[in-house]
């Protein structure tokens, strides 16, 4: 999949501007037991429900959402949990719960967004909590991001474009 090689380098172009980790494998250190703060890579707004999503997540570092096959999906993060979402009408839906990051790669090779999002039917989805056009007229596209996404819709959603 070289689209999907090109995309990530997109990503990663993009998450350097929007903030996000590029390094996947990030952490901070602290003194103590506290676990390592999980950071993101590819990260970006999606568009319809305004939830950041992750293409990596420093806590499963070999685990990329492939976004020709989920194009709204990617990981929140939300401290040491694995979370899988799809953005789906306005909705996000779980792509599954994965305790570990074999259980993820796992969940992302046998299913496509579509299955996931026909969760949305089943009524086994979150409605977002922030809805398109809620900001007032403020939009969290930053174009920079998405002038480097070489019009890759994916990448461009992703800079919540």
């Amino acid at each position: 999949m070289r689209s999907s090689a090109l995309f990530l380098s997109l990503l990663s172009a993009c998450a350097a501007k929007t903030g996000a980790t590029a390094d996947a494998g990030a952490t901070s250190s602290s003194s103590g037991s506290a676990a390592p703060e999980v950071q993101g890579a590819g990260c970006g707004a999606e568009a319809t429900t305004g939830a950041t999503l992750c293409t990596q997540i420093s806590l499963c570092p070999k685990v990329t959402v492939d976004h020709d096959i989920y194009p709204n999906c990617g990981f929140r993060i939300r401290g040491q949990t694995i979370d899988l979402e799809c953005a789906c009408s306005g909705s996000l839906c779980p792509i599954g719960a994965p305790a570990t990051c074999d259980q993820a790669a796992k969940l992302l090779s046998a299913q496509t967004e579509i299955q996931v999002c026909n969760q949305v039917a089943e009524g086994r989805c979150t409605a977002a909590a922030v809805s398109p056009g809620a900001s007032g007229g403020a939009s969290s596209c930053d174009r920079t991001c998405a002038g480097e996404c070489g019009g890759n819709p994916g990448c461009i959603r992703l800079c919540g474009c």
